[in-house]
């Protein structure tokens, strides 16, 4: 019998967003090693990463040698690490940048694994962003099948390369779904004699309207033997109102030296910055009638934040 840990886009980072107020980097480095006690504790044989370990493929080595510490203590406890490629691990989500990325330095170490697995008759498909999802291969016959992917389910926003639909996934078979790249936590559904689980980022790292009223992070333990999925919360979160700042980018614009007039455009944006996907609030940006001084400010604010195109 095994159990696997599942646990949403991390996100690490040397760099703290500006809608935080906590040590961003640290505050993830303890989150981990919160993670890596409980996996002690409940005798955890893997830990998967759903996608986006890394955020924004940059990290300087300073805290890439932290970070790579505590991924050391995980292997010295015969915890087998594994993670997904998502679009934040690599330029442009791009495959032929992933040479050049940071996540290969950890792959390149054999401390995680982006290899499909098997625990007990459980097989794990990995599947990462750039995968096309014609190509994701079917399911072997006479074991338990689970798909881990960084894919959104049913609403991707548009996104139809990389969303699955019910159709999809009863045409390709699986027994269970467990999805990242959707940083929203969402109940398990079942459907179509499929499960599908998305715990949701395990960084909070955006100041989306699905993490500043989130006061807990949860990741989902499988067991091999019974199929069965529990939601675990992460012990020692802070609730939001500890890590995030009241004003958001209205503070960042203020922060110029230059003498900047927000429009009622970007007033109003400001007040309903709601939006819960990098797309959704660049087609807002994009049809505002903006100066150009205004439009790179707005675009640095978002990148800092971690929201890019």
């Amino acid at each position: 019998m095994s159990k696997v840990a599942i646990v949403g886009d991390t996100h690490f980072s040397p760099r703290t967003p500006v809608s935080r107020k906590d040590d961003y980097p640290e505050t993830l480095l303890n989150k981990l090693n919160s993670l890596f006690k409980y996996c002690v504790d409940n005798k955890i044989s893997d830990c998967v990463f759903l996608g986006d370990l890394i955020n924004a493929n940059q990290m300087n080595m300073e805290y890439f040698i932290k970070l790579f510490k505590v991924f050391l203590t995980f292997f010295n406890n015969n915890i087998s690490l594994h993670t997904i490629i998502g679009n934040h691990d690599i330029q442009h989500g791009n495959q032929e940048f992933l040479e050049k990325s940071p996540i290969t330095l950890l792959l390149d170490s054999n401390l995680i694994s982006n290899e499909d697995f098997i625990r007990d008759n459980v097989r794990f498909k990995l599947v990462n962003y750039y995968t096309p999802l014609t190509l994701i291969e079917a399911t072997y016959p006479g074991m338990f099948n689970v798909l881990v992917g960084h894919l959104f389910y049913l609403n991707g926003f548009n996104d139809t390369q990389h969303t699955l639909t019910p159709e999809l996934c009863k045409q390709l078979g699986y027994d269970i779904y467990f999805l990242g790249h959707d940083h929203t936590p969402y109940d398990p559904l079942n459907v179509n004699g499929y499960q599908v689980h998305r715990p949701g980022s395990f960084s909070r790292a955006t100041s989306d309207t699905c993490q500043v009223n989130r006061d807990t992070i949860q990741f989902c333990v499988f067991d091999t033997t019974t199929h069965k999925v529990d939601y675990v919360d992460l012990p020692g979160v802070l609730p939001s109102k500890d890590i995030y700042k009241e004003s958001k980018l209205l503070s960042k614009l203020n922060e110029s030296n230059n003498d900047i007039t927000l429009s009622e455009e970007i007033d109003e944006l400001i007040d309903n910055l709601t939006f819960d996907f990098s797309s959704d609030i660049y087609k807002v940006v994009d049809e505002m009638e903006l100066s150009e001084e205004i439009r790179n400010k707005v675009i640095e604010y978002l990148e800092s934040e971690g929201m890019f195109r």
